[in-house]
């Protein structure tokens, strides 16, 4: 038999010597040009140090090799491929299926559906339900719906399991009746839960107190809003809207700061970088980061060949996720590099999923997160039915989480970055393990399932669903 060291072998332990020792750039420009990310072997099974402790033990037998004997003819046979990296899964003893290659499902396991004590049903809007946010510091959620209203939900512990309409809300009302094309499509709560913003078909902004008190309303926009998110100073407020542009209001001066009008079709997405700069992106292909202060585009990344419907930064800032339908997933960085003599910004380009992808979403890990010893992930949701976690360490998928039947739409992970909720069209919100690649928990809901949202304690998930009503699941594992 032979002792066989794989090419691909030696190029993952360099790219991980490359990452492990702060060589980032360079890592990224090796993974790519080696096809990392189409490699079949599992990251999580590979120690910290593996180049350096192969090459250690390597000298070792040198060394061992010259004080044998070897006039005795004598020879040692094993049975059976021996390869370096298997020494290394042996190591690890660690039972895991490695579906990376294959995006089979994993292996199933114990699965409990939610009872009817852990799951509170509110009932109040009169059509569909489409976002949801839960409050930073309290039990409060807030719920957006095409009957021109936001709800706020006072949920305790004494709400677990309430029958519909047991739970007291507070109805924030987008206009006087008639009430059309008044749809509340977005909102979003600033960092000490004071305000609350909400995006609506009128093109108008508002903001209320944590008590549905209007504090006020600026008309942004000339179309529908599709997005608005809060900075992390809470100074400025960012909203997309169908109108094709970008727009940046001032909270304290009470005053639009700036339109940014780069994109050439309807604003789908837009997401803060950090206080100042932040990403949009748009049914015309492209993604535009922009700051607060420049009239001109800080980048813009091309790529996609279809519209993008989500951008998303990694929790330091450093990457930024998008999303098609063209079936991609791609992560960005702002630095430039060559590959086969063209410059790109796309570090990596993930082409598995079979149909339209509508969400991604970063896990609460890695360096800078309250998760600092975990592995940075992204999370997609797709119409083919299922959700990818992506190693960005290694470029590969960790896991292919297939059970449900029809589009996902949403997905948000568990605030210590061990599980991930989903939520589709089937009506199903599952929740599953980020370790074993299974689901743990499921609920039917009596609606399609338009977005599910973590609550900051971890306990409790909320969804939305197309039955105009908003259900919370109590989550204990």
């Amino acid at each position: 038999m032979s002792n066989i060291l794989t090419t691909e072998e030696v190029n993952y332990l360099i790219f991980r010597y490359l990452q492990e020792s702060g060589y980032i750039h360079t890592a990224f420009a090796f993974g790519y040009e080696s096809h990392i990310n189409k490699t079949t072997i599992d990251s999580s099974l590979i120690p910290p140090g593996a180049l350096i402790s192969f090459l250690q033990r390597g000298i070792s037998y040198v060394q061992i090799e010259s004080k044998l004997n070897i006039s005795s003819g004598s020879e040692y046979v094993t049975n059976g491929h021996v390869s370096l990296l298997e020494a290394h899964k042996a190591l690890a003893n660690r039972k895991r299926i490695n579906n990376a290659a294959t995006g089979e499902e994993p292996s199933k396991g114990p699965e409990t559906e939610f009872t009817e004590a852990e799951v509170t049903i509110l009932t109040g809007h009169q059509k569909e339900v489409f976002t949801c946010a839960w409050h930073p510091k309290k039990p409060l959620l807030a719920s957006g719906s095409a009957d021109a209203t936001v709800r706020l939900w006072k949920l305790s512990g004494n709400s677990k399991g309430a029958m519909e309409g047991a739970v007291e809300s507070i109805e924030l009302k987008h206009g006087s009746p008639p009430l059309q094309d008044k749809d509340v499509t977005a909102l979003d709560w600033n960092g000490d839960g004071s305000l609350l913003a909400t995006g609506c078909y009128d093109g108008q902004i508002r903001l209320w107190s944590d008590e549905g008190q209007l504090h006020s309303a600026v008309e942004t926009h000339t179309g529908p809003i599709f997005a608005v998110e809060w900075n992390r100073r809470g100074n400025f407020l960012l909203s997309g809207s169908v109108d094709k542009t970008c727009a940046v209001y001032d909270v304290a001066q009470n005053r639009l700061l700036k339109r940014f009008s780069f994109h050439t079709g309807p604003t789908l997405d837009v997401d803060w970088r950090d206080d100042t700069s932040f990403a949009s992106c748009s049914t015309d292909k492209t993604i535009y980061i922009c700051r607060v202060d420049e009239d001109a585009p800080l980048r813009v990344f091309h790529g996609h060949e279809d519209e993008i419907n989500t951008v998303r930064w990694d929790p330091s800032g450093s990457m930024l996720a998008s999303c098609s339908d063209d079936r991609t997933v791609k992560v960005w960085s702002l630095e430039t590099r060559q590959v086969n003599g063209q410059s790109t910004s796309c570090l990596y380009d993930f082409r598995e999923h079979s149909r339209d992808v509508y969400a991604v979403r970063w896990s609460p890990s890695g360096p800078g997160t309250e998760n600092p010893n975990k592995a940075l992930l992204l999370a997609s949701a797709s119409f083919d039915h299922t959700v990818k976690l992506w190693d960005i360490q290694s470029g590969i998928c960790q896991w292919t989480l297939s059970k449900h039947t029809e589009p996902v739409y949403s997905v948000s992970f568990s605030p210590d970055g061990e599980y991930i909720a989903s939520g589709s069209l089937d009506k199903y919100i599952h929740v599953w393990s980020i370790r074993e690649g299974r689901v743990v928990r499921s609920f039917r809901a009596d609606g399609g399932i338009f977005e599910v949202c973590w609550s900051p304690s971890g306990d409790q998930i909320a969804a939305c669903l197309s039955s105009n009503m908003v259900c919370v699941l109590d989550f204990r594992m």
